[in-house]
C-alpha cells in the first residue's frame, strides 16, 4: 500500500497527492519520508503542500530536520522558503529570518502564512515585527498576528492584544485579540478587559472576551505554542 501511495503522492491530480500525503502521515510509514517531504518542499499546490508539512512531522526518522536544513540553503527561494515553514513546526530558529523576509512580501499568502509560522518560532525582533502588523498591517494579517502573538508566550504580547481589543476597526482582528489573551492574560488585566467588554458592541468579540476574562479569573493558562498546520 505505502508504495502506491508514494506514487500518488507525484500524480498531477492535487486531490490525488493530498490524499497520498494524508494517509502516509497518518500510516507513518518512514519509507514515505522522502517523497513527503519533497512535497512539503516543493508541491505548487498549497493544500498539498500544507498536508505534507503536517504528515513529516509524523514521518520523523531523523532526516527531516536536515533534510530541511539544506533545503533552506537553496538557491531556488520558493524552495527555501518553504523549507522555513515547515522548520518552524520543529521550533528550528533558522527559519526566523526567511520567514521575516516572507513577512514582508507583496504576495498576499507568503506574508499570511509566514505570519502564522511565526506563531510557532519567533524571537525577540520576530516578535516585534508582529507587533508591528497587528498595529498597521492588512486586515488578514492583523488577525494572524493577534494568534501569533499569543502562541508566542511573549511578555510584551499581552499589552499588544489588550490595545487592539480597544482601538483595531475590525471584529475579526478583535475577537482573534481577545482569544490570544486566553493564552498570555493576566489577572491584572482584568478590570480593563472588563471596561473593554463592557463598550464592546459586535456579539462575537464580546463572547470571545467573556470567555477570557472567565478563563484568567479561573487561572487558566494555555500552552504558548501550538499544532501547526491547519488545513487553510
Amino acid at each position: 500500500m505505502v508504495p502506491h501511495l508514494i506514487r500518488a503522492s507525484r500524480s498531477p491530480d492535487s486531490n490525488l497527492r493530498w490524499q497520498s500525503v494524508d494517509l502516509l502521515g497518518s500510516i507513518r510509514d518512514f519509507r514515505a519520508t522522502p517523497a513527503v517531504v519533497e512535497r512539503a518542499l516543493r508541491d505548487e499546490d498549497v493544500h498539498v503542500r500544507w498536508r505534507s508539512i503536517w504528515a513529516i512531522t509524523s514521518l520523523d526518522d531523523g532526516s527531516v530536520v536536515p533534510a530541511l536544513l539544506r533545503a533552506l540553503k537553496s538557491t531556488d527561494e520558493t524552495v527555501s522558503y518553504n523549507a522555513a515553514v515547515a522548520l518552524s513546526l520543529f521550533a528550528r530558529n533558522e527559519a526566523i529570518p526567511k520567514l521575516l523576509r516572507g513577512l514582508k512580501s507583496p504576495d498576499s499568502f507568503t506574508s499570511w502564512e509566514a505570519a502564522n509560522a511565526l506563531g510557532s518560532v519567533h524571537d525577540d525582533e520576530s516578535v516585534r515585527a508582529l507587533i508591528s502588523v497587528l498595529k498597521a498591517g492588512r486586515p488578514d494579517m492583523r488577525r494572524e498576528a493577534a494568534l501569533s502573538l499569543g502562541r508566542t508566550g511573549d511578555k510584551r504580547a499581552p499589552r499588544a492584544l489588550l490595545r487592539t481589543l480597544g482601538e483595531d476597526d475590525d471584529p475579526k482582528v478583535r475577537w482573534r485579540a481577545a482569544l490570544a489573551l486566553r493564552r498570555v492574560g493576566e489577572p491584572s488585566m482584568l478590570s480593563r478587559l472588563r471596561a473593554v467588554l463592557k463598550a464592546e458592541k459586535e456579539p462575537e468579540v464580546s463572547r470571545r472576551l467573556a470567555e477570557t476574562i472567565s478563563s484568567i479569573e479561573r487561572g487558566e493558562r494555555r500552552p504558548a505554542t501550538g499544532a501547526r498546520p491547519k488545513n487553510p
